[in-house]
């Protein structure tokens, strides 16, 4: 979602609902390369400290509260593989999400939480990097209505596999 003018994307996006049917769905990074969190670049987001968990969830509120009630709204969906934050070495604006997962997936607990109650028309996604921790996302994340997975997997593909994971741990 974008903070910078809401008002002309909402146009657009009214103007692609009623001539083209378009839908969205709207997100937010969750601190993903810093947006939100107002971490710097080279430390990414920190999802242990509560004045970075703050910010993030005021983004999230601002984009909830102001589109909402857009017709061409179809869910929302939190973070963009914010969990390979830490897991993959240290690359500047990821954050520390891998290394804390249980503290991450329950902030998105809790903002999926706060938009069911702020919006209870619409369904929540996590954008979650392939299927790492669907174990934690079970037990922390509850409230998610939608999992969604980033996956690059290649030339042979997802298989059963993906989907008889994902199956095994979650029933969304």
């Amino acid at each position: 979602h974008t903070d910078h003018d809401p008002e002309s994307l909402k146009r657009t996006l009214r103007t692609l609902h009623q001539r083209y049917g378009f839908r969205v769905i709207m997100g937010d990074f969750v601190g993903m390369y810093t947006v939100g969190s107002g971490a710097k670049w080279e430390d990414g987001t920190d999802y242990l400290d509560n004045t970075q968990r703050r910010r993030m969830f005021e983004s999230v509120k601002r984009m909830v509260r102001e589109f909402k009630d857009e017709p061409c709204l179809l869910m929302w969906v939190l973070g963009n593989e914010n969990n390979y934050g830490g897991v993959h070495g240290i690359i500047g604006g990821v954050g520390n999400a891998g290394k804390h997962p249980t503290e991450y997936y329950s902030f998105i607990n809790a903002l999926a939480t706060w938009i069911h109650s702020a919006d209870p028309g619409h369904p929540v996604a996590i954008g979650n990097g392939d299927i790492l921790f669907l174990d934690l996302i079970a037990k922390h994340a509850p409230a998610i209505d939608i999992f969604g997975a980033n996956a690059y997997r290649g030339w042979h593909g997802f298989g059963r596999s993906f989907f008889e994971e994902v199956r095994r741990w979650l029933d969304k």
